[in-house]
């Protein structure tokens, strides 16, 4: 299970359903006011998970030649 906490007050908790989330709420006292699944696309997790990978080129080579 993971938890991030954004600036607007939400949390983003991963590896548990909102169902899993509320009951765990629910038990620890915790009042809900909204409560949702967020599914990331196949895409969207591709670009997460490759994102750092990019190689940006500035279209030359040192041999003067296009990349």
């Amino acid at each position: 299970m993971s938890v991030d906490a954004a600036a607007s007050g939400e949390l983003a908790v991963g590896g548990m359903t909102a169902a899993e989330v509320g009951g765990l709420a629910h038990h620890c006292g915790v009042r809900l006011h909204a409560l949702s699944d967020v599914r990331v696309s196949l895409e969207q997790a591709y670009m997460d998970l490759t994102a750092r990978s990019v190689e940006y080129a500035t279209g030359s080579t040192e041999q003067g030649g296009l990349r």
